[in-house]
């Protein structure tokens, strides 16, 4: 859904007015004077567009001399402004980029020295996605042609997406449209994306005027461009970026996960290994936090200080050391203001009263997706998904704006993540430290309510061997606090009741025993029994996603059918919610994995049996959940530690599993967000075309 803004308020509180007391009818005047805008429009169309037999490219390449125009009229009216950026006509010319994307936009603002080298040059010279300012998308049919609208909606949402993906420096960006004479202006940021209402620019050019002149004129900084970051002159591709942090700058040193940006509407969370100015190595993370939450480094010291009030200074210290250790951070600011989505849009909420409904079934292979790196190209796995395409024109739109705070946080600790962890031994050990950490957290009235692959860290210390670390803290929470109940997490790892926001265990019987009256069931919280189920989730997923390097699987079909039904299909799937109620079909014959896995299937049968048994003893009161009855954390850490099954199991060497792509030769399309409104990590999905499905 798009919901759609007046035209003045876009203009009063989310277009950047970058010259002082500017007054577009001046301007307008001026261009009346030299016969630019007549009494029937704009001098450079000859009539409507859709009337106009030529290619759209040819009807509304017009629009440069239209810019031109503006500009000469802007600069001899304001002087002394500079113009910082350009209209660039190159509707068949994709822009360049280091991760493969076709998307083409009709025209594009670019800083005037790239748009004078294309003039210049046309062949020779390039440009990127680094470089757009500002995608447009045109189409000469009018807008009640809803098939044609909807493709224009799409590419123009497909166009601002990939930017706010592929450039870690993009805020916010500004898109626009243009069918027939109707002019649509386009903003989206981490927490909103929405569309001006149409206006026609032949009666009322004034909007057009005020559009150009406003993001020819703008800083980078206004355009969405976070000044806090610099690109390095680095030779050749990866980017490499200078980062500030609380005035500390460190050097990006390699990509350790960006696969959450995908999203427009999301945390865009963006994990590097980095250097500060004396070659120190640490990782840092950028993402956009809920106003509502704490920062992270303010969650740790709060369930830190917990742990020493209520379990002491010897497990406050064992923690710690399972912990990532942040040594800088920020909330980061913008012109001395805070960088917030609100204040992207004046502090100001619009009314708004119509919406776009769409269908975008859009095939993305592997090569145009950004990717964790335990990944490999080898990997492409194609699936489809669909968003309803429809066009609602009457009713009331609520717009929800999630506000955001744009916040750093630097740490000391560089592990190797579960996703890239290829040693079953210390995917293990991993996994009992966690288990320990977990007892502490949980016995200290806390719940982390996000495990997975990506925030549990296995440390390779020469000295120690490995150790087991857990991150992002970011959605912990005390037990006893109620506020933002809402789904959290990663859907692979995510407990099904979490998914559900339900107890599935529960059992009336018990509570009708001890009275009359129809009880009322206990309201759902997380508990410790799902961050321990998320944890058995960790060891299905890298059983069924990892090979044994010297043992091929028994069948791999099998194995794979399982792994996507478990996986693919989200965390609140019935299948998946009955698996680990029937801890007796997990097994390594069954699964399809190799014979060398079966201790690490048995692990897993065993923890999946405690689990289930646990969960019937916490929830059998219906009324409340029992809280002893989830500290079960030693009997899993009995399994993960037991001597025979660390025997069996040393010297496995791990690889990722290699998937067959399902869809050969399907066009390079940016993929679409993973993450759902609740901010959980939705599986990578892709999908089938560029052209849109009609709703009529």
């Amino acid at each position: 859904m798009v919901p759609e803004v007046e035209v003045e308020w876009f203009f009063e509180n989310v277009l950047p007015s970058p010259i002082p007391d500017f007054n577009v009818k001046v301007v307008a005047q001026e261009l009346r004077k030299s016969k630019m805008i007549t009494a029937s429009g704009w001098n450079a169309f000859s009539g409507n567009p859709k009337d106009d037999s030529r290619h759209e490219n040819k009807v509304y390449g017009q629009l440069t001399s239209v810019f031109d125009a503006v500009m000469e009229a802007t600069k001899s009216l304001y002087p002394v402004h500079t113009q910082h950026f350009a209209l660039v006509m190159l509707p068949n010319r994709p822009p360049s980029e280091d991760r493969t994307s076709r998307t083409e936009p009709d025209a594009t603002f670019l800083p005037t020295n790239i748009a004078s080298d294309l003039k210049a040059d046309e062949k020779e010279a390039s440009y990127s996605w680094y470089n757009i300012a500002n995608p447009a998308e045109f189409k000469k049919e009018p807008e009640s042609s809803i098939r044609i609208r909807n493709s224009n909606v799409a590419q123009i949402v497909t166009s601002l997406q990939f930017i706010m993906s592929v450039d870690p420096l993009r805020r916010f960006s500004f898109g626009w449209t243009m069918q027939n004479r109707d002019l649509r202006m386009w903003f989206a940021c981490r927490g909103v994306i929405f569309v001006t209402e149409a206006v026609d620019v032949f009666t009322n050019p004034d909007p057009l005027v005020r559009f150009f002149a406003s993001i020819a004129f703008s800083s980078r900084t206004a355009l969405g461009w976070d000044p806090t970051i610099e690109v390095t002159r680095s030779p050749s591709p990866p980017r490499q970026y200078e980062i500030t942090v609380n005035g500390r700058k460190f050097t990006t040193v390699k990509n350790l996960a960006d696969y959450s940006a995908d999203s427009l509407v999301s945390r865009a969370t963006r994990v590097w290994l980095v250097k500060d100015e004396e070659g120190r190595k640490f990782v840092l993370k950028d993402v956009w936090m809920d106003t509502d939450r704490l920062p992270e480094h303010e969650i740790r010291d709060n369930l830190l200080e917990d742990v020493l009030k209520k379990r002491g200074l010897d497990d406050h210290r064992k923690l710690s050391s399972h912990m990532l250790t942040p040594r800088v951070f920020e909330r980061m600011k913008i012109d001395d203001k805070d960088d917030t989505t609100p204040s992207m849009m004046n502090e100001q909420t619009p009314t708004t009263s119509r919406v776009f409904f769409l269908i975008r079934p859009i095939p993305i292979p592997a090569r145009a997706q950004s990717s964790h790196p335990s990944e490999t190209s080898s990997q492409a796995n194609w699936s489809e998904t669909f968003t309803p395409v429809q066009i609602q024109t009457e009713g009331s739109a609520k717009l929800t704006i999630r506000s955001k705070y744009h916040y750093r946080i630097v740490f000391e600790e560089h592990g190797t993540d579960l996703y890239s962890e290829m040693n079953l031994h210390s995917v293990f050990k991993t996994l009992s430290d966690l288990i320990n950490a977990l007892k502490i957290i949980h016995g200290s009235g806390w719940v982390h309510r996000d495990i997975s692959c990506g925030n549990v860290y296995c440390l390779h210390d020469p000295v120690k061997g490995p150790r087991g670390i857990v991150g992002d803290f970011e959605y912990a929470k005390r037990c006893d606090l109620v506020e933002h109940q809402k789904r959290t997490g990663t859907s692979e790892f995510m407990a099904y009741e979490a998914a559900i926001q339900r107890f599935e265990h529960t059992d009336v019987r018990t509570a009708l025993l001890e009275g009359s009256d129809p009880p009322e069931q206990a309201v759902f919280a997380h508990n410790p029994l799902h961050d321990l189920e998320s944890v058995w989730w960790l060891l299905v997923y890298i059983v069924l996603y990892r090979d044994n390097k010297a043992q091929a699987a028994q069948d791999v079909k099998t194995r794979n059918l399982k792994a996507d039904t478990l996986f693919k299909t989200g965390p609140d799937s019935v299948t998946r919610g009955a698996f680990m109620k029937d801890p007796y079909k997990i097994d390594h014959k069954i699964v399809g994995v190799a014979s060398s896995f079966a201790p690490a299937i048995q692990v897993a049968q065993a923890f999946a049996l405690r689990l289930f048994v646990a969960y019937l003893n916490a929830e059998s009161p219906y009324t409340k959940i029992v809280p002893q009855a989830c500290m079960i954390h030693d009997q899993f850490l009995l399994l993960l530690t037991s001597a025979t099954t660390l025997e069996a199991i040393t010297g496995i060497e791990l690889t990722p599993v290699v998937r067959e792509p399902i869809v050969p030769n399907s066009s390079a399309k940016r993929k679409q967000p993973p993450c759902d409104e609740n901010d959980i990590l939705r599986q990578r999905k892709t999908k089938r075309s560029k052209e849109l499905s009609s709703t009529q």
